[in-house]
C-alpha cells in the first residue's frame, strides 16, 4: 500500500534586526508557511500535512532549529488525525533546538486518533546556553461530540530533552491494546480521554514553578514539576474541548511574564 514518507525542517537565525531563514527543506506531503506578521518581531512558521491525515506505516519528520537571538512560534494547520492502522504504526516525529539566546515555541493543534490507530510520536528537544523553549503536544481518543471511542490501537509518546549535549529529562507512555479498558484504570488516565505534556526548558525554569502550580489549580486534573532544570507539566481533561480550555488557560497566563515570549497563541487556535 501507498505510504506517506514526508519532511519538513525550518532553521532561524537573527540578524540585521530581523529573523533570517537559514535552512528550508520540505518534502510531500509535509510544507512549511511562514506568514508574514506586521508588527511582531519573531517569526511564526506553520507546518502542514497535505495527505489530510496518518494511517500505520506513514512516517512524517519536522525539525525547527533557532540560533542567535532568533524568536520562533512553530505551530500546525489544524488538527492532525491518526487514522486505524492494519498492522503498523504511523511514525510522527518533531526535533527542537534552540541556541543559546535564542526563543522557540512549539504549540501545535490537538492530534486526534481515531479507533484503531497506532501512533509512535517522538518528540526530542535540544537546547544550548540560555536558551528558552517552550513545546505542547496533546491527544485525544476520539472526538467525544461525533460518538466517537478509542477503544484499541496502540500509542506511544516519547521525549527528550537534552541541556548542553547531555540529556536532562526522558519520558515515555506507552498504551496497547485495549485503550478503552487502560485508560479507566486511575493510574494511567482515570477515564479520561484526552492528555497534554507541556515542558518548559530555561534558566528560569525553576523559579517559575510556584506560579505554575497556582495556575493548575485551575486546570482540572493537571500537575507539574521541576526535573533536571525543566518544568514539565501534564493536564488530563475528558475531551478535547475540556482540555483546550484548561491548556489555553494555562498557557496565556504562564507566558505573560515569560521573558521574549509573546502574550497570544497562535493565530490559528481561534481560526
Amino acid at each position: 500500500m501507498q505510504r506517506a514518507r514526508g519532511a519538513a525542517r525550518v532553521g532561524l537565525r537573527a540578524g540585521g534586526g530581523r529573523v533570517n531563514i537559514t535552512e528550508l527543506y520540505q518534502k510531500s506531503p509535509c510544507r512549511v508557511l511562514m506568514p508574514r506578521v506586521d508588527g511582531r518581531d519573531r517569526a511564526e512558521i506553520v507546518f502542514i500535512n497535505s495527505s489530510g491525515g496518518i494511517t500505520g506505516g506513514d512516517d512524517l519528520d519536522y525539525a525547527v532549529r533557532a540560533e542567535g537571538a532568533a524568536t520562533t512560534m512553530a505551530t500546525t494547520q489544524a488538527s492532525e488525525k491518526i487514522y486505524s492502522a492494519i498492522d503498523r504504526d504511523a511514525r510522527l516525529r518533531m526535533a527542537l533546538s534552540a541556541g543559546d539566546g535564542a526563543t522557540l515555541e512549539w504549540l501545535p493543534q490537538q492530534t486526534i486518533a481515531f479507533d484503531g490507530a497506532r501512533l509512535r510520536r517522538q518528540t526530542s528537544i535540544d537546547i544550548t546556553g540560555n536558551a528558552r523553549l517552550l513545546a505542547l503536544d496533546w491527544l485525544v481518543m476520539g472526538r467525544q461530540a461525533r460518538g466517537e471511542t478509542m477503544n484499541r490501537g496502540a500509542l506511544r509518546d516519547e521525549w527528550r530533552v537534552r541541556r548542553d549535549g547531555r540529556l536532562v529529562w526522558a519520558d515515555a507512555l506507552r498504551l496497547t491494546g485495549d485503550l478503552a479498558g487502560l485508560g479507566a484504570r486511575r493510574a494511567s488516565l482515570g477515564g479520561n480521554r484526552a492528555f497534554a505534556t507541556l515542558v518548559y526548558a530555561g534558566p528560569d525554569a525553576a523559579d517559575r514553578l510556584e506560579l505554575a502550580r497556582g495556575l493548575i489549580e485551575e486546570c482540572g486534573e493537571a500537575g507539574v514539576t521541576v526535573v533536571g532544570g525543566v518544568l514539565v507539566g501534564r493536564f488530563l481533561a475528558p475531551d478535547g474541548l475540556a482540555l483546550h480550555k484548561s491548556v489555553s488557560f494555562f498557557l496565556e497566563a504562564f507566558r505573560a511574564g515569560l521573558t521574549g515570549f509573546a502574550p497570544w497563541p497562535p493565530r490559528l487556535w481561534t481560526c
